[in-house]
């Protein structure tokens, strides 16, 4: 969707979606990706294109450049779905891209009219005791079960009344930012890349951000 921001036209995406990209959830990542355009569209008034809900398939290799965009993009962005799995706390871009989320999130908090936050996680693997505290204390849905048997999820009534609920959490904030999308997002030109966040503390604290003067 497009929104106008400083003056002109900036592209607001739905969703951005955070992943370390390991074989045994590429697919579920694509499926709730599509899943979840599709409850989007049944939701919001204006059409959802797919590139409104954002998803990062070149994921970074050791040694590779951060792209500077994605920044921008999670700053774009209505709300952050956090795939979560225990590959996700030692992937660096996710852990980076996590910080970003929480930032934008405390940017945004006095802008909500409620105590519900932007990040979203839903978890896909892993022990119920190992889950970070910073995942537990959010809200989170446990979509694991969705994985045994993939060939078929999108077609679980589960799995989409799970989509659903999100797609339906996603409108809910964006009606709480609408009207105040020069506060909500006009800091977005200030973020610096990924690269310059630490995002080793990204399940412990807040971590610092430095933008731009």
């Amino acid at each position: 969707m497009v929104d106008i921001v400083d003056g002109a036209a900036m592209d607001i995406y739905h969703c951005f979606i955070s992943y370390p990209c390991i074989p045994s959830i590429e697919g579920f990542v694509e499926d709730l990706r599509r899943t979840l355009i599709l409850h989007l569209n049944r939701h919001f008034p204006t059409r959802v294109d797919d590139k409104h809900v954002f998803l990062d398939r070149k994921r970074l290799e050791a040694g590779e450049l951060y792209d500077e965009t994605l920044c921008q993009t999670i700053c774009r962005s209505v709300c952050m779905i956090v795939v979560y799995c225990p590959q996700y706390g030692s992937r660096n871009y996710c852990k980076k891209e996590y910080s970003a989320m929480r930032l934008v999130e405390h940017r945004r908090s006095s802008l909500h009219q409620s105590s519900n936050g932007l990040i979203i996680p839903l978890v896909v693997g892993g022990r119920a005791e190992d889950v970070p505290q910073e995942i537990k204390r959010r809200h989170h849905r446990d979509f694991s079960r969705c994985l045994i048997g993939r060939p078929g999820v999108m077609e679980s009534k589960k799995f989409s009344g799970y989509v659903d609920e999100i797609a339906t959490y996603i409108l809910d904030r964006y009606r709480e930012l609408d009207g105040h999308m020069q506060n909500a997002f006009g800091f977005c030109s200030e973020f610096e890349s990924l690269e310059s966040l630490n995002g080793d503390d990204w399940a412990e604290h807040r971590p610092r951000f430095v933008f731009r003067d």
